[in-house]
């Protein structure tokens, strides 16, 4: 009868001690795999995810600079010519007082008129453009249609052009009206 009793409790032991293995054993291999729910695969997309969406951020913005920087330069290429620019031209003791009116621009290329007072007379169509040999942005020849005109080499910083005649002692300073 003992025995009867011990085995009966043995067969307890054994029962609760296969539930309890068979209970870590449906723990460690369920449907989502040997390792427990999947959260140890879903962090791997899941960060992959976030690094995409990093990326993605960090593209938008590149091409917002990249935009910003652009137009930058555009403005820089196309120097606003358009308007009244008011100043002098002075040859040595011969003063000249000059109203240069640019009326049109293409691109870098302004046109207008012309018209100077002092030591002469006189009013002409004239056209202010960039210079083909020199790397800098700002450099421009302005160009009169009359022959007894002079022709300046100039440089224009924001609202100021100044620079030299192309064939005189001259220089010129002008500022936008």
């Amino acid at each position: 009868m003992i025995f009867k009793r011990s085995c009966a409790i043995c067969q307890i032991i054994g029962l609760v001690a296969a539930v309890g293995t068979a209970q870590g054993f449906t723990q460690d291999f369920d449907a989502s795999g040997p390792g427990g729910p999947r959260t140890s695969q879903d962090d791997p997309q899941q960060e992959i995810n976030r690094l995409r969406a990093i990326i993605r951020e960090l593209e938008a913005e590149l091409a917002r600079l990249r935009g910003a920087r652009a137009k930058e330069e555009v403005s820089d290429r196309n120097t606003d010519l358009i308007g009244t620019w008011l100043g002098t031209v002075a040859c040595g003791r011969r003063q000249f007082t000059i109203t240069f009116s640019v009326e049109e621009q293409y691109g870098r290329i302004g046109k207008g008129k012309w018209s100077y007072s002092g030591a002469a007379r006189g009013t002409d169509e004239a056209q202010i453009s960039p210079l083909p040999t020199q790397d800098t942005l700002n450099s421009y020849a302005i160009v009169t249609a009359r022959a007894d005109t002079y022709d300046y080499i100039v440089q224009i910083d924001g609202n100021t052009i100044t620079g030299k005649a192309s064939r005189q002692n001259c220089q010129i300073y002008l500022e936008r009206a």
